[in-house]
């Protein structure tokens, strides 16, 4: 039986054998990884998985397995071993499969899954890679080492099926290249990195500006300096903003909502940031890393504003919190083979400012241009923030010297309501991305 037919197949065999509500979610990947060192291959690895996950419900009651092992005994093992796990669970009177929801009369292209990937030579990748890491090692000569270069891509194909009616599938791919090149001046080292994700190939950045960019990241950090605490302007460039963002994308988690579990539980509808913070959450954005035709539950992604103009409109749902909080599914349910649904973003951004990064720079006074962060030092619980950064303090409108070893802090709603600048460098590079952002003040711990 071709994998195509097999979820359908198995659909009827759950309600036979006693499932009141029956899924099927299956995938498979392919996945090609290549780490070139000093122009050397150290890894060039290729796998292929398959596996199947089956979400039953009894009496409002669940039961999730999975396998890889596709035999016909195998998953009449499995359809049983379900429905046991089902009827000796706990009800939740919000479990139970989303509403069935007629199919979208607009049709958008999203152009996610590169064809031609396949046909791309193996000795080209390595190339891409190579090309990459070469570009850092030719940027100067105190790039004297390297923590490797990256390339790896992903083709998957996904198969949904459910007792509703829902009969789907869809394929994607995902290509990136990762350069990490490390500096040295009067024994000081410094390393950093650069890379770029895209659904298709030929919108893949350079391998040489790659390289480049790596390479001047790594090199603006020799001879960092430490400061003295005090609170200052903060620009984070598009990278940390990007950073800040996907911790954003935790707080509107609509099962944390439900919970109470995120300090933006009770502000919806409420002004919790600037004018200029306006967010979008889009998993029909053509060629978007993010981007699916449906969700891990069938339901169709959407297009919608998280925030407009610093008001909260909308949290993210699969069926399950969506149920639990009376409203409906956002389309936002992500899972693999061996997992429930869970929630996450699509291709979540911050809508793309006006004001060149440079005037940003020259607005600031006295100040601190963050470019890396280290750690996950949001509280989505509290809305407490506090980050180990690094970047180039800022004189008199001017980049000036590097600063290490400093930590940023305060809350993440003093932040959002103190953006006072947005950039106008917005990129995708990835599926989470925003522009450069200036926040009015925080506290920069040095000394």
């Amino acid at each position: 039986m071709e994998y195509k037919e097999l979820p359908a197949e198995l659909i009827k065999k759950s309600l036979k054998a006693g499932a009141d509500q029956a899924e099927i979610y299956l995938e498979e990947d392919k996945e090609l990884l290549i780490r070139v060192r000093k122009g050397e291959i150290e890894i060039l690895k290729q796998t292929r998985t398959k596996g199947l996950g089956v979400r039953l419900f009894v009496r409002k009651k669940l039961g999730f397995s999975y396998t890889s092992d596709f035999t016909p005994k195998s998953l009449e093992d499995l359809i049983k071993k379900t429905i046991f796990l089902a009827k000796n669970s706990s009800e939740d009177e919000f479990n139970g499969l989303p509403e069935k929801i007629e199919p979208s009369s607009e049709k958008t292209e999203l152009k996610i899954y590169d064809s031609h990937l396949k046909n791309f030579p193996t000795e080209m990748k390595i190339e891409l890679a190579k090309r990459a890491e070469g570009a850092a090692f030719n940027a100067d000569p105190r790039i004297t080492n390297s923590e490797g270069a990256e390339y790896q891509d992903n083709e998957t194909q996904i198969y949904l099926a459910n007792s509703s009616g829902v009969n789907l599938e869809f394929q994607r791919t995902s290509i990136s290249l990762f350069c990490h090149p490390v500096a040295e001046k009067d024994g000081e080292k410094r390393g950093n990195y650069f890379w770029d994700v895209k659904s298709l190939l030929e919108n893949l950045e350079s391998p040489e500006k790659i390289g480049k960019i790596a390479a001047e990241r790594a090199l603006r950090m020799l001879g960092s300096k430490k400061i003295e605490t005090q609170k200052v302007p903060i620009i984070f460039d598009p990278l940390t903003s990007s950073g800040f963002l996907a911790g954003i994308s935790y707080g509107v988690n609509g099962l944390l909502a439900s919970k109470n579990s995120t300090f933006l539980a009770e502000k919806l509808n409420q002004k919790i940031g600037s004018d200029l913070l306006t967010v979008w959450d889009d998993g029909t954005l053509p060629k978007g890393v993010g981007s699916r035709p449906f969700d891990g539950e069938g339901i169709l992604t959407l297009r919608k504003k998280v925030f407009e103009n610093g008001v909260l409109k909308t949290f993210l749902h699969n069926s399950y919190s969506a149920k639990k909080m009376k409203t409906f599914s956002t389309g936002n349910a992500s899972r693999g083979y061996d997992s429930i649904p869970r929630i996450s973003a699509l291709n979540f951004y911050l809508e793309n400012g006006k004001i060149d990064p440079a005037e940003i720079i020259r607005s600031v006074k006295k100040g601190f241009y963050v470019t890396d962060l280290a750690g996950f030092g949001m509280n989505i619980v509290t809305g407490d923030y506090s980050q180990m950064a690094e970047g180039l303090w800022i004189e008199n409108g001017e980049l000036t010297f590097p600063v290490s070893q400093v930590t940023i802090a305060g809350t993440i709603l003093h932040m959002l309501k103190g953006v006072e600048m947005v950039g106008n460098d917005l990129t995708f590079r990835g599926s989470i991305s925003s522009p450069t952002l200036k926040f009015s003040q925080m506290v920069v711990s040095g000394k």
